[in-house]
C-alpha cells in the first residue's frame, strides 16, 4: 500500500507542510515510496442495504 491514496490526499499534505503542521522529509520520504499512478480520488465504500443486513444476520433467505 502506499502512503499516498489519491491525488487530493498528496495535494492535501503539501499545504500541511506549507502551513508547518507537517515535516518536509516525512513527506519527502512518502513521495519517494508512491508508486503507480494515483486516481484524483478515493471512492468511499458503497452504502450497505438494511434490508441485506437484517436478512444476513437473522438468516433469511430467499
Amino acid at each position: 500500500m502506499s502512503p499516498f491514496v489519491s491525488r487530493a490526499q498528496r495535494a492535501k499534505f503539501h499545504s500541511l507542510v506549507k502551513q508547518g503542521k507537517m515535516k518536509k522529509e516525512i513527506l519527502d520520504e512518502w513521495e519517494r515510496n508512491t508508486k503507480g499512478p494515483l486516481p484524483e480520488r478515493k471512492r468511499g465504500r458503497p452504502k450497505s442495504n438494511p434490508a441485506i443486513v437484517k436478512a444476513k444476520k437473522w438468516g433469511v433467505r430467499k
